[in-house]
């Protein structure tokens, strides 16, 4: 009895601290090409591979969210991802219209558990093969459920194309509970935080660091108007401008991010995905 309880605590600590178990490779703080940007995406979709997966629909921005960010591209120009949690669903009806707005719409693998072994990743893009059968409808750098992915789960997405990782955007003022973000270590975080990403030498990868998520806007500045006032005195932090939020509460803050995407129009902001840069 007191080995098998041994044997559990010892399974549990290891679990817990996976991330010192990892090998430590060679990053490099790196920058991206001439010119500010800004990136939006949306992480745990679910509701828009429900709503698309029948042929009910006559358009695939009948979605409420895929409608409300059609708008968005069409006032200011955003791209977006939808990183998408589980099963790639979507109607072989709506191919030719999602390739059609691959320029702008894309979509990506996020994983559904909070293990850094993930599992499900070669399903998706079979799914997204089969259903759609473009490439190009793809985010090449998307952002995995819980910041966990161990070295062998980022080798199995570069597989499939990724360049590059999203990684977390609360390093600073959340590292304490923050698991791990994928196999960077301590330094490296510390490293990226106070830049916008790092290049894995060894295992030709960026990983980027995402600035804030819609749902801690509040939290961290109070309000919009102090976020914005925050990034326009940060020149070390606002050259690529990584913004997310989560599909199941993304229509609580419709408001706040227009002012965003409206503030970088404004300030000349490209708006583009990771990958391209």
């Amino acid at each position: 009895m007191k080995q098998t309880v041994v044997g559990i605590i010892l399974t549990i600590m290891l679990c817990g601290c996976h991330q010192l178990h990892e090998k430590e490779y060679n990053l490099v703080v790196t920058e991206t090409s001439d010119g500010r940007y800004l990136h939006f995406s949306l992480d745990d979709v679910q509701e828009c591979m429900r709503n698309l997966s029948s042929t009910d629909y006559e358009s695939i921005f009948t979605d409420p969210t895929l409608q409300i960010l059609k708008t968005w591209h069409d006032r200011y120009g955003i791209v977006a991802s939808l990183y998408v949690q589980g099963d790639f669903t979507i109607n072989s009806k709506y191919a030719a219209e999602l390739v059609a707005n691959s320029d702008w719409l894309k979509f990506g693998y996020h994983g559904d558990t909070p293990s850094p072994q993930k599992t499900g990743i070669e399903e998706f893009y079979k799914q997204v093969m089969d259903s759609i059968g473009s490439k190009y409808v793809i985010d090449l750098c998307p952002r995995i459920h819980c910041f966990h992915a161990d070295h062998g789960t980022i080798m199995k997405l570069k597989g499939f194309g990724c360049k590059g990782f999203l990684t977390c955007d609360d390093w600073e003022w959340n590292s304490d509970k923050r698991e791990s973000n994928y196999y960077l270590t301590i330094k490296q975080n510390e490293l990226l935080d106070k830049n916008n990403r790092l290049w894995d030498t060894e295992n030709h990868t960026h990983f980027i660091k995402s600035d804030f998520r819609l749902e801690h806007i509040a939290h961290r500045w109070g309000n919009i108007e102090n976020l914005l006032n925050y990034y326009n005195n940060q020149p070390n932090q606002n050259k690529e401008m990584i913004v997310f939020g989560h599909e199941w509460n993304f229509m609580e803050f419709i408001e706040q991010a227009d002012s965003i995407f409206a503030w970088a129009k404004t300030n000349n902001y490209e708006f583009d995905y990771p990958a391209n840069r």
